[in-house]
C-alpha cells in the first residue's frame, strides 16, 4: 500500500463516527491518486482498492476504531446483529454503506468548490464539468448493484429487489410500494385505555439509503437504510427534483439490516419542519410506518431498543433529556402498539421489543 496522504479527518456526527470519517479521507486521496475528480466504486476491484487503501487490506486495522461502540466485535449492541454474519469475507461489503457515505459527501464537497470558483471567473472545461455533476445521483459514488450485494448478506430470505428504489436514489416509498397513507391509522397518546386513532392523511414518505446527512441535510444517520414522514405543501400535484411531491419533513426513522429477514430500528428523529398530529408522538407514528412499511418491504421481523439499550447512550451516557425522548419515542410507543418485550439480559432487563409481521 502506498503512503496515505495527509488529510484532516471530518467529524461524523452518531455512530462510528472515526470509522465513517476514514473514509471521507479515503475517498478523497483515490481521487487524487487516480487523478480523476469522477472517480467512484462501481465494482468489487474498486471496492478492495478502497479498502487497501484504508486498512492495507487488514481486517484488523478496523478495531482502531470506535473504541466505544465498534462496528465490528461489538459486545454492547445485542440487537444490531453481527455485520459478517458469521463470514469473515463479507468485512468489505459489510462496510458499503460508510464507503457511499465518504464518496458522496467527498463529491457533494468538490462539486461546491468547483461552482465557487466558476462564479469567481475562472474558465476551465474540467472546472466546469465538475460544477455540473450531480453529486447526488447514487452512480456517481457507488454501484447500486454493490448496494443490493450489501443487503443481500443480511435478508438471504428476502427478496432485495424491494429495497432497490432505496439503493438508486431518493424515492417515495409509499407510492412504490402501493401505500395510502389515508388509510394509515396511528393510535392516539391518550392513556384513557380506548382505542383511538388519528389519520396521516396529507402525508407522503421518502427513503433513501446512506448513513451520514441525508440528500436535503435535515437529518443525520447511524443507520444504512431511512425514511422520511413529510407533509404535503399543496393539493396540488407538485413534484420536486426526485420526483417526490413537495413537503414540510416531520420525522426521520433509520433502521440496519439484521439476519435473515429482520430490521433492527435505531433512530426515530424530529426533523426541524412541521410535526406529527397534536393527538400523537414521534414514536407511535414511526413505529406504526415501519409495520407498514416492514410488511411491505418483506420483512419479517422488526426490532426495536429501549431507552436503556439504545446506542447513542454511549455516545451522551449522562443526557436525562436524551433518555427522556427515548422512552417515549421507544419503550411506551412499544408498549402501546403492543410490541413484545425481549428480555435477553441474564438479568431479566428489558433488552427491546420485537414485533412479528
Amino acid at each position: 500500500m502506498k503512503n496515505k496522504m495527509r488529510h484532516s479527518a471530518p467529524k461524523c456526527e452518531g455512530r462510528f463516527g472515526e470509522l465513517r470519517a476514514s473514509f471521507h479521507e479515503t475517498a478523497r486521496d483515490l481521487r487524487v491518486l487516480n487523478e480523476d475528480p469522477f472517480w467512484s466504486v462501481m465494482d468489487y476491484d474498486e471496492l478492495n482498492e478502497v479498502v487497501e487503501w484504508s486498512f492495507g487490506g487488514d481486517f484488523a486495522m478496523t478495531s482502531l476504531y470506535d473504541a466505544v461502540d465498534p462496528y465490528f466485535n461489538n459486545r454492547r449492541d445485542l440487537l444490531r446483529g453481527d455485520p459478517l454474519v458469521g463470514e469473515p469475507d463479507n468485512w468489505k461489503k459489510s462496510l458499503i454503506p460508510f464507503v457511499f457515505e465518504g464518496m458522496r459527501e467527498t463529491l457533494r464537497d468538490d462539486v461546491l468548490d468547483a461552482k465557487t470558483r466558476v462564479e469567481l471567473g475562472e474558465r476551465d472545461f474540467s472546472l466546469e464539468r465538475l460544477a455540473n455533476h450531480d453529486s447526488t445521483i447514487v452512480q456517481h459514488s457507488v454501484s447500486p448493484e454493490l448496494i443490493d450485494d450489501y443487503a443481500k448478506i443480511y435478508l438471504d430470505q428476502m427478496d432485495v429487489q424491494f429495497l432497490q428504489p432505496l439503493h438508486r436514489g431518493v424515492c417515495c416509498i409509499d407510492s412504490d410500494l402501493g401505500m395510502d397513507l389515508t388509510k394509515v391509522m396511528v393510535p392516539t397518546k391518550g392513556n384513557n385505555g380506548k382505542k383511538e386513532y388519528v389519520s396521516l392523511s396529507g402525508h407522503f414518505l421518502k427513503a433513501e439509503f446512506g448513513t451520514g446527512l441525508n440528500i436535503s441535510r435535515t437529518l443525520v444517520s447511524s443507520a444504512p437504510y431511512r425514511f422520511e414522514l413529510h407533509k404535503r405543501k399543496s393539493e396540488f400535484n407538485f413534484l420536486d427534483n426526485s420526483g417526490c411531491p413537495l413537503g414540510k419533513p416531520v420525522l426521520g426513522v433509520s433502521f440496519y439490516l439484521r439476519h435473515p429477514d429482520t430490521a433492527v430500528i435505531y433512530q426515530i428523529q424530529d426533523i426541524r419542519g412541521e410535526r406529527v398530529p397534536n393527538e400523537t408522538t414521534d414514536g407511535l407514528c414511526a413505529l406504526t410506518l415501519m409495520e407498514k412499511i416492514g410488511s411491505a418491504l418483506g420483512f419479517k421481523r422488526l426490532i426495536t431498543y429501549n431507552h436503556h439499550t439504545n446506542p447513542v447512550r454511549y455516545l451522551y451516557p449522562n443526557d436525562s433529556t436524551l433518555a427522556n425522548v427515548l422512552k417515549m419515542n421507544f419503550d411506551e410507543s412499544a408498549h402501546r402498539l403492543e410490541w413484545k418485550p425481549m428480555i435477553t439480559c441474564k438479568d431479566g432487563h428489558i433488552e427491546g421489543y420485537e414485533k412479528e409481521l
